[in-house]
Order: C-alpha cells, then sequence, then structure tokens
C-alpha cells in the first residue's frame, strides 16, 4: 500500500503460524467437547485428568525425541569440520537441565506450573457454574503489557500505549453493559446469583489473570534466558495437574455419591469420576463399536488436541510473546461469535432482541480488541497524527540512515586526511628539492 495512504500493513511473521496453530487446535477442541455422545464430556474432573496426562505422555515423548535428535546432530558435527560461528550458533540451541538450576529457580518453575493448573482449573469451574460472562477478561491484556514492560523493558510507542487504552477502556464498558443484560428468568447475572457473590467472582477472576499473566512472561523467561525445553515446562504442568486432580478425585470419592444429575449443578456432579466407569462399562455390554470408538479414537484426539494446544501457546511465548496469544484468542472468539449467532437465527431459529443485543455488544468488544491488537503489533500503522513515527520499520530506516550519514563522515573525514597527508609530502619533497 502506498506510503502516502493514512493506513497501512505491516509485515507478518513466520512465527504467526503459532497463532494460527493455537486458535485452530483451540476451536476444534471446544466443538470437540461440545459432542453428547462423547462420555468423557460429561465428566470434568476426569477430562482434566486425562488433560494433564496427555502433557506428561506427549511432553516426555517429544522431550526425549528432540534431545536424541540434537544429540545426533552433534555427534555428525564432531565427526566433521565446523567453523567456531556455526559452533557457537549450536550451542544455544541446547537446552538446560532443570535439575542443574539453582534450587530458587525451580520453585520458581514449579510455582508457575502450579499458576497454570490454577488457571485451568479456576476457569473450568466458574464456567461450570455459569460465571463466564463475568471474566473481565481486558485485565489480561493490561497485566500481560505490564509484566512484558518490567521483565523485557523497552520503550512503549504512542501507536502502541493509545491503541492499548482504547481496547481496555471501552471493552472493559462493554463487558459491564453485558453483564446488566437478562440472564434467567428476565433477571441479570447480579440478581440471579447474588451481587456480592458476583463481586467476589470479578475480584477472584482479576486475580487469577495476574498471576497468569506473571506465569506466562515468566515463562518466556524460563525458555529464552535459562534455555528451558518448553517440553520441560509441559511436562511439569501435567505432572501438577494429574497429582492435584487425581487427589480431588480420591477426596470427593470418599464421600460416595451425592450428585443428583436432575438437580441444578453442584461440585459433586463436578468431581464424579466413578459413573463415568459405570456408563462407559454399560457401553461396553450394550454397544462394543461405540465403545471402541469412545477409547481409541475420541478420547486420544482429545488428548492430542489438548497438548497441541498448550504446545502452539508455549512456543509463541518463546518466539513471540504472550501479547499474540491474547490476539489469537480474539480471532478465534471473533469467528465463534458469528458462528453461534448464524446457527441461532438461521438454523435454530431462536430470534429475539435479547441475542441480537449480547451478539452486537459482544462482536463490538472482540473488533475493538481485534483492532487494538493489530496497531499494537504493528500489523496496521497509522499513518497519520505521527503514530507511525516509531513503529519496527521507521525505526529501522532511520537507523539505516543515521549508519550511513555516520559512515558519509567517516569517509569524507578520511578523505580530507588523505588529502592533508598528500599535501604535506608534497611539502617535504620541497623542502627536500
Amino acid at each position: 500500500m502506498s506510503e502516502f495512504c493514512c493506513i497501512g500493513f505491516g509485515k507478518c511473521s513466520y512465527f504467526y503460524f503459532y497463532l494460527l496453530g493455537a486458535m485452530l487446535t483451540n476451536a476444534i477442541n471446544k466443538e470437540f467437547h461440545k459432542i453428547d455422545s462423547f462420555i468423557l464430556n460429561k465428566y470434568i474432573l476426569l477430562q482434566s485428568i486425562t488433560r494433564y496426562f496427555s502433557y506428561i505422555l506427549f511432553g516426555l515423548f517429544f522431550y526425549i525425541l528432540f534431545r536424541y535428535l540434537h544429540k545426533k546432530k552433534n555427534n555428525k558435527n564432531n565427526i566433521m569440520e565446523v567453523n567456531k560461528k556455526q559452533s557457537s550458533i549450536e550451542q544455544k540451541l541446547i537446552y538446560n537441565n532443570i535439575l542443574k538450576f539453582p534450587k530458587k529457580d525451580i520453585l520458581s518453575c514449579i510455582f508457575i506450573c502450579f499458576v497454570y493448573v490454577i488457571h485451568f482449573e479456576s476457569l473450568k469451574i466458574i464456567g461450570y457454574y455459569k460465571f463466564h460472562s463475568l471474566y473481565i477478561w481486558t485485565a489480561h491484556i493490561g497485566f500481560v503489557i505490564i509484566f512484558m514492560n518490567i521483565y523485557f523493558p523497552k520503550n512503549i510507542y504512542k501507536h502502541q500505549l493509545y491503541s492499548m487504552i482504547f481496547v481496555i477502556f471501552l471493552d472493559t464498558i462493554l463487558i459491564f453493559v453485558l453483564t446488566f443484560l437478562k440472564y434467567d428468568d428476565h433477571k441479570n447475572i447480579y440478581q440471579v446469583k447474588g451481587t456480592i457473590l458476583c463481586i467476589i467472582i470479578i475480584l477472584y477472576y482479576i486475580f487469577l489473570t495476574f498471576i497468569y499473566s506473571y506465569a506466562e512472561v515468566k515463562t518466556k523467561i524460563f525458555i529464552d534466558l535459562k534455555y528451558l525445553s518448553p517440553y520441560i515446562i509441559i511436562i511439569l504442568v501435567g505432572i501438577i495437574g494429574c497429582i492435584s486432580n487425581i487427589i480431588t478425585a480420591l477426596i470427593f470419592g470418599f464421600y460416595g455419591n451425592k450428585c443428583n444429575k436432575l438437580s441444578e449443578a453442584n461440585i459433586y456432579c463436578y468431581a464424579n469420576v466413578s459413573f463415568y466407569f459405570i456408563e462407559i462399562k454399560e457401553l461396553f455390554n450394550n454397544n462394543p463399536k461405540d465403545f471402541y470408538l469412545e477409547i481409541f479414537f475420541f478420547s486420544p484426539f482429545s488428548m492430542i488436541l489438548e497438548f497441541l494446544n498448550l504446545t502452539f501457546v508455549i512456543f509463541i511465548f518463546k518466539y513471540l510473546n504472550p501479547g499474540y496469544q491474547l490476539f489469537s484468542d480474539n480471532i478465534y472468539y471473533i469467528i465463534s461469535d458469528l458462528i453461534y449467532f448464524i446457527y441461532f437465527i438461521y438454523i435454530k431459529k431462536e430470534f429475539n432482541s435479547l441475542t441480537i443485543k449480547k451478539f452486537i455488544i459482544s462482536e463490538i468488544s472482540e473488533i475493538f480488541e481485534f483492532l487494538g491488537f493489530l496497531i499494537y503489533l504493528e500489523l496496521i500503522e497509522l499513518r497519520f497524527c505521527g503514530l507511525n513515527k516509531n513503529i519496527r520499520k521507521n525505526i529501522e530506516k532511520r537507523a539505516e540512515i543515521e549508519f550511513m550519514g555516520v559512515m558519509n563522515n567517516k569517509i569524507s573525514i578520511n578523505s580530507v586526511l588523505i588529502e592533508e597527508e598528500d599535501e604535506m609530502e608534497k611539502n617535504e619533497d620541497r623542502f627536500s628539492i
């Protein structure tokens, strides 16, 4: 696009492939978990256990595989003659063993993995009790930017500051507007669930996003600066999540069966695991074909999706930063909201003003976030009011111009010195004659 246009487009990186991967695996996974015929989808705690088990299983597999390939590559390089520059680059690719870290770093790594588990499980429980409309997700944007600038300090330029203020301010207002719309039986969520409980949930969610944003940035630090393998983090999240959820299942198992499927959702139904094995046994007796489909297709496919999604997210932290992950989620929700709106209006024919209001407000907030991130990540350039002065491309251009200016000055100085030396030599020749 012409430089004279008020809006332009920046460059796309090869690493944006990870954004696409995270978005697709997230979308497929969420749709997959809505399949009623998949028995595991009814048992949320057991679903979490299988999820964390997939992190351990596939994380170990890829960790061992890449260490083997790297070792094999190093052995070849030892046989072949390589220059020092190449060998120094290769040394940077070697990941450190976490057991060799200082005790402080090991505890910090375990803590951030524990935060991942707390975040995942808390969101599931909040969603289970239908409090998801109270997610003040703009807090996540603010905290990520703050922590990124604390641990990876850099100048925040006008185009970045204004775009994020625009998103956080307007979208927070729209989120609160949504909470005051009808929730159930012509009442809003504060009237149905209780104002005090809703405020507690909002504050807890903000605290949750605070520690999770810290964990995301610390993950990047461990991978970039401590050279910790991303798969080690995935494995640790799996181990902590698996152990904590199995303990939870055992604790609730001791209380016996207090889950009535006809009653309102309660913690006993959430933590129920035993019913799954009863249902899966009945499925085997009544329909062996569906049983094998459940065990050998649905369950493994679900585990692979869970692992791939977290892997893409961790690699986004590694090669980009946590802000890009928020952008990936934003694209998913824009498309998801649009698809569900079309589904309810044109397929289910559930046409009502409340559905349209919720869709319009939600979609506007997502579009604001989308535009804000496009500007913040410099995928769109605003070429007016000096908003494009400090984009990466223009900073690089100014650096090149300054460098060329310095080089030209050096050349001109050298030429003057050479001329002076020639003049002095001529004078010396005259005096010698």
